[in-house]
């Protein structure tokens, strides 16, 4: 999957798409964990001409559940360039006393906190604890879900400028994405 999408994002790039289509990757603990997990990632990135900056990893917050080796990861990847998000903040094994010390560029707000501003009675209070928070810490704050322009409103009025979800699309296969690329006026970053 990983070969494909960087395969993908270097087809993208050759029809001016470049800074228009970032191109993340889930990976798993046990991906991470893998001995030749950075070699791979060397050997794609090698393969496919892309350049580290152009590939974001989105990891879970369960990663932490072995801070030293993944601090030595992390920051390896980081010495290539690669963006780093962790996905599905809040809903894992964090603990903010290590989010300072781990090179993160990203978080990304869960859906199922994203779902509670208009439907839980704390009125989206978790989703501006956790704008702030990243701001603060000079993270890039993603809104993952979003669905109603409600949440919509509620984001951009809380300082998260970027957010993916149904409002905007539904998913679209990689052979449909050039053309809504290039055909969608937004002048926004949620995508």
């Amino acid at each position: 999957m990983l070969a494909e999408a960087c395969r993908q994002r270097k087809l993208w790039e050759k029809v001016g798409l470049s800074d228009q289509v970032p191109i993340a990757v889930n990976v798993s603990v046990r991906q991470f964990e893998d001995d030749l997990f950075l070699k791979y990632i060397g050997t794609v990135l090698e393969h496919t001409g892309l350049k580290g900056y152009q590939l974001e990893l989105e990891i879970t917050e369960s990663i932490m559940q072995n801070l030293e080796n993944s601090t030595i990861i992390l920051n390896q990847l980081k010495e290539r360039g690669i963006l780093i998000s962790i996905d599905d903040f809040g809903t894992g094994y964090s603990s903010l006393s290590y989010l300072k010390h781990l090179p993160i560029d990203k978080i990304k707000i869960d859906k199922s906190f994203v779902d509670d501003i208009t439907s839980h009675s704390n009125q989206g209070i978790m989703v501006k604890t956790i704008i702030d928070m990243g701001l603060n810490m000079n993270f890039t704050v993603i809104a993952e879900g979003i669905e109603t322009k409600e949440q919509l409103y509620f984001l951009r009025n809380n300082q998260c400028k970027i957010g993916q979800g149904f409002l905007f699309s539904k998913p679209i296969p990689a052979g449909q994405i050039e053309t809504y690329l290039l055909t969608t006026k937004s002048g926004s970053q949620f995508y």
